[in-house]
């Protein structure tokens, strides 16, 4: 009973050993499930920031790319307004030579004619003052109308030159959005790393094997009971090897009495027996002893 019962209690301390060892991988192997469920949750997260930040990035990069247009247009638009200035300045210097011309008409009466050099009648006087008049007010619908495009010119160069103010800021903007982007990105990746080594290797089938072995109580309490048995048998039979040994004791005791008492009796017949014999002979002989 005795080596029985050490023997289930090294295989216990055995099968202890190893849950030990077993529980230990299976703690880390957890460990490394939290790790990939937090890289999941973190690479929602991640791709939320990213899709944000690329949608502010396209809207950057519109705005600049609006801005590009607006500038080619405004360079266009004061292209137009140089010319145009040029235009109406030529017009007015016309416009004032005709008016000279008609004046000169209107108020001379004879001689050359002020505009081709004939002979000034009242007629050709008439006639002529009225080409310049209707050639001078042609002028005029020109310059009124290049004045009217030169407002609208000066209205869009307003209007375009205010955006293209933000374009450094924008440029700031775009460039930290794209800084931002490349950033998610690395994120992601070491994310999806996490995660893929963990789905795609042998861990996740380990940790439920694991699991399913710590699970399994039945082996360890039928051997812990065994030993409860054993160890049962085996202080029993250590009591009744005591009792046998003080009983064994006893009896060596007994059995050294009884030798004694055997001598005793041996030299009692031996020596004390004649000896009591002898006694009482002589005293019933001196008790009958005539006087």
């Amino acid at each position: 009973q005795e080596t029985a019962y050490h023997n289930a209690r090294d295989r216990l301390q055995k099968l202890d050993g190893q849950r030990n060892l077993w529980l230990q991988e299976r703690e880390q192997l957890l460990a490394r499930a939290a790790d990939a469920d937090r890289a999941r949750a973190q690479r929602e997260m991640i791709l939320g920031s990213l899709d944000s930040t690329q949608s502010e990035l396209t809207r950057a990069q519109s705005a600049l790319d609006e801005i590009d247009a607006r500038q080619r247009r405004l360079a266009q638009v004061q292209i137009d307004l140089a010319g145009l200035k040029v235009e109406l300045a030529t017009l007015k210097k016309e416009g004032q030579e005709l008016n000279e011309r008609i004046e000169q008409l209107e108020t001379k009466t004879g001689g050359e004619c002020p505009v081709c050099g004939q002979p000034l009648t009242e007629e050709h006087r008439e006639s002529t003052l009225q080409e310049v008049q209707a050639e001078r007010d042609a002028l005029r619908a020109r310059y009124a109308e290049g004045l009217a495009r030169q407002q609208a010119l000066n209205d869009e160069d307003k209007s375009l030159s205010t955006p293209v103010q933000r374009r450094a800021q924008l440029e700031l903007e775009r460039d930290n959005q794209q800084r931002r982007l490349a950033n998610y990105e690395a994120q992601l990746a070491h994310l999806e790393t996490s995660v893929s080594d963990w789905e795609g290797g042998a861990g996740q089938a380990r940790l439920a094997e694991l699991t399913a072995w710590l699970g399994q109580d039945e082996p360890v309490a039928a051997l812990r009971a065994e030993i409860e048995t054993l160890k049962s048998a085996a202080e029993q039979a250590r009591q009744t090897t005591r009792e046998q040994q003080l009983l064994s004791g006893d009896i060596g005791k007994l059995e050294t009495r009884c030798e004694e008492l055997d001598r005793a009796e041996q030299q009692w017949a031996q020596t004390g027996h004649p000896a009591l014999l002898t006694t009482r002979q002589e005293l019933a002989d001196a008790q009958y002893a005539p006087e």
